[in-house]
């Protein structure tokens, strides 16, 4: 009987054991996605221009991510950034976050660059001049299958 187990079993496991590996490229960890408050720090602004610098010279791409904690959408967005999708995605990228809340007490970097919606991303260069602007209108919904692929092709 042990013989008749161990000649099922064994090869079971090896089966199952097999099929639960990956493509190793696609099991490749990332790190947790880089962001960075505007407005962290006990209410001490940073300034936008440093973050951005920053930013560049440690090879990451600055993305100005504008939303706000009573923002359906911008907390499901954020809740994504734990994603393994999404950290892949993001990997080489800084999320520089905006809340608008705070941005409305007199700061308007929003205004600045015509931001009108929530979530909205602006790529930005060294200069912080728009490269490339989207919203979360542009993913059908706020799952990581559907935004990884809109914010891979926004960051390249």
């Amino acid at each position: 009987m042990k013989t008749v187990l161990r000649l099922i079993c064994v090869p079971l496991l090896l089966l199952m054991i097999s099929c639960g590996q990956s493509n190793p490229k696609a099991s490749k960890e990332y790190g947790p996605v880089k962001l960075t408050d505007f407005y962290a720090a006990e209410g001490k602004q940073n300034r936008l221009d440093e973050l951005i610098q920053k930013a560049l010279k440690d090879n990451q791409k600055p993305v100005l991510y504008f939303g706000a904690e009573w923002c359906g959408p911008c907390r499901r967005f954020r809740a994504s950034l734990s994603d393994p999708l999404m950290r892949e995605t993001l990997n080489g990228a800084t999320l520089i976050l905006i809340d608008m809340d705070a941005d409305s007490e007199g700061h308007l970097i929003s205004a600045g660059y015509g931001i009108h919606e929530i979530p909205s991303f602006v790529r930005v260069d060294k200069d912080g001049s728009v490269i490339k602007k989207i919203t979360s209108a542009a993913w059908d919904e706020d799952v990581p299958q559907e935004i990884a692929p809109v914010i891979k092709q926004f960051l390249e």
